[in-house]
């Protein structure tokens, strides 16, 4: 049941936890060949319906498409057979024709087979849409103008503005093997991770400004078809990005089908609450919370344990209480402790392990070991179903050197991802659960995001025009 629009890319823009992931596997056919792209390696289980778990074959009646085959991408090492990558073997099942579930890390990794138009007659679906772009700090204006292009190490493609290596920069790359993983790899003494970057086609340049892509052209475009899953497209790069790409080629350009659902309106406007957390701290943005000193996370931690204590009171319990801000403000770093660990049989002996170390940030809050630290990048996962308290650091902002090299840098679109985000992390909690919904509380330090949340919530209210019923791929 893909779709047979004249589009040849379709983002399907619905709720979170309502079922796109399920009613794409149940409408595969066995007359089309599929790459199904997702985030982790267990949704790759699901869509070969497989165990999440354990990654066996489901029985026959609990198969989502037990006509079509989705095969796994498996690595080969050791010095008794022939080396073999995952990406070798991804390269093998397209040739032949087969059906593969893969995260989008090996699929970022396609151009080669794109370019071998491996994937000329597949339908691409990626779930969970990737974030597309990121900059490429470490290359300086002048080492691009002066030492790559300058010298003759690369060009600029003049459709895509790709970094593309020349002869001169191939020449300088060597064939080597790796002992430990018992495979050979390929290195360049002139920059070589830049050069691997080049070489999958993940390198754009704009106004002297180097951007990685994650998705190159040709890996996105390269297939017979392209469907993205995803909730609120419009505050998402990946979008722009498309929409950027369809300037040049015009199949790129995504037609949206945007559904709602009365139960998603009913959850997200009755089971949520959103209310302010005060802060004294004025800038929450993830650069502003990476450069907190000691003083600041200390000051954040306590309004965070006062707010609990004086706002929250007895309204919460630490294990099913979340906390999203930077990584790096919630664990300081990690060390190697001595732990007592029990052995399949039942042994039991002393190990190292690593565990994280709080921050200041953490350690102020008091509840570093009983809260949960959630990334403010989570994105279709059910496991903090359980969490019904959250509150939430940041003041989200689009990079305004991407949304700018995107052509979206604006107030409107700043809106549309600041709200996008913190929805996609909001609908985490135990309002999403399927079978027992329960009421949650969030609480945002920036005023803005508490602004924007209710607003987002009063216009779902508002909006008259909804669907229950749709099909992923028709």
């Amino acid at each position: 049941m893909l779709h047979t629009s004249d589009h040849f890319t379709t983002i399907i823009d619905a709720p979170c936890g309502f079922g796109k992931s399920h009613r794409m596997l149940q409408s595969l056919r066995p007359d089309h060949q599929y790459l199904l792209v997702t985030p982790r390696i267990s949704e790759t289980y699901r869509f070969a319906d497989r165990d999440e778990t354990t990654g066996d074959e489901l029985p026959e009646h609990l198969k989502l498409h037990p006509e079509v085959t989705v095969h796994l991408t498996k690595a080969v090492k050791g010095t008794k057979v022939q080396p073999r990558s995952k990406t070798t073997h991804l390269k093998q099942l397209l040739a032949e024709g087969k059906s593969v579930a893969v995260t989008h890390a090996l699929f970022d990794r396609l151009k080669d087979a794109a370019d071998a138009h491996l994937l000329a007659g597949v339908d691409l679906v990626i779930d969970e849409n990737p974030d597309p772009i990121e900059i490429k700090n470490s290359v300086t204006r002048t080492k691009l103008k002066t030492q790559l292009l300058g010298h003759g190490y690369a060009t600029l493609d003049p459709k895509t503005n790709q970094l593309r290596p020349t002869e001169k920069w191939h020449s300088l790359a060597e064939v080597r093997f790796d002992n430990r993983k018992q495979e050979h790899y390929l290195w360049n003494e002139m920059d070589n991770h830049l050069y691997e970057e080049a070489l999958a086609g993940r390198l754009v340049c704009h106004e002297d400004s180097l951007f990685v892509v994650a998705c190159p052209p040709e890996v996105l475009l390269g297939g017979r078809s392209l469907t993205l899953l995803t909730f609120m497209s419009e505050g998402g790069y990946m979008r722009h990005y498309l929409e950027k790409l369809g300037e040049t080629f015009p199949k790129a350009k995504p037609h949206v089908r945007k559904y709602m659902t009365p139960e998603f309106i009913r959850r997200a406007t009755e089971l949520v609450t959103a209310e302010v957390m005060p802060t004294s701290l004025r800038k929450l943005g993830f650069d502003a919370q990476e450069k907190l000193d000691t003083r600041g996370q200390r000051r954040l931690g306590l309004d965070i344990r006062n707010f609990l204590r004086k706002q929250w009171a007895d309204d919460y319990a630490p294990d099913r209480t979340a906390f999203v801000c930077a990584r790096s403000r919630w664990h300081s770093g990690t060390k190697k402790v001595e732990r007592v660990v029990v052995e399949p049989d039942g042994t039991k002996r002393r190990k190292k392990v690593t565990v994280d170390q709080p921050s200041e940030l953490a350690k102020e809050t008091r509840l570093y070991r009983k809260g949960t630290y959630v990334s403010s990048k989570t994105r279709g996962i059910n496991g903090l179903s359980h969490i019904n308290r959250m509150v939430y650091c940041y003041d989200m902002h689009p990079n305004p050197k991407i949304a700018d090299f995107l052509g979206c840098n604006n107030a409107k679109f700043s809106e549309e991802f600041a709200i996008a985000e913190a929805v996609q992390v909001v609908w985490r909690m135990a309002q999403r659960k399927f079978d027992d919904p329960q009421p949650v509380k969030v609480a945002f330090a920036s005023k803005r995001m508490l602004t924007l949340f209710k607003k987002w919530q009063q216009s779902l209210i508002e909006d008259e025009e909804f669907s229950d019923e749709f099909l992923v791929i028709e």
